[in-house]
């Protein structure tokens, strides 16, 4: 597991006082919180290495493994008042939906250990909520994300994307704050 890119920026007046994170699951996944004014953004890749005999990395269960340390240390470092994480629906095969499926589980499980609460948000009605079509691209939620944070398209890829658009439609739906561009 490594934290490929992690980003900075100031947080809104409207979003001061609030503590909250956004989860898109994966292989890499987005994660955006946002806490004592900042809202940071990264891209955490988690996978196995293949290919080597005897080493820890290896083990199909590395990635859990590494994953559920992170979540740990997330939630001591943070002090947070509810977690988002996106509600993935289909998947073409059973090997794709493992991950995030996986992931999901050591999220809901660390987030009752820390006794945050947790907000699933369908894929759709984020998209929807992002840029009012249920069927929206990676493109356009990439789009949104850097208009809505003033932050350039090139600097986030489509995890990152999403980690913040739900970040803003957690802040807006649940805290009861309307932050939209």
């Amino acid at each position: 597991m490594s934290i490929k890119q992690r980003i900075e920026f100031k947080a809104t007046d409207n979003e001061r006082g609030i503590n909250c994170a956004a989860f898109d699951l994966g292989t890499n996944s987005g994660i955006s919180v946002l806490s004592r004014g900042v809202i940071e953004c990264q891209l955490l890749e988690c996978i196995n290495r293949k290919g080597r005999k005897h080493k820890p990395d290896d083990h199909p269960g590395y990635r859990y493994q590494q994953f559920a340390d992170y979540l740990e240390h997330f939630f001591q470092h943070y002090q947070l008042g509810c977690v988002f994480y996106e509600e993935a629906g289909t998947f073409r095969n059973v090997t794709t939906a493992r991950v995030p499926y996986g992931m999901r589980a050591l999220l809901l499980a660390a987030a009752s250990r820390a006794q945050v609460s947790v907000v699933g948000v369908n894929v759709q009605t984020l998209k929807k909520y992002a840029t009012g079509s249920a069927r929206a691209d990676k493109y356009e939620m990439i789009s949104y994300a850097a208009r809505r944070f003033g932050i350039l398209e090139s600097a986030i890829n489509h995890d990152q994307a999403d980690s913040l658009a739900l970040l803003s439609y957690g802040i807006s739906t649940t805290y009861g704050r309307e932050v939209l561009c």
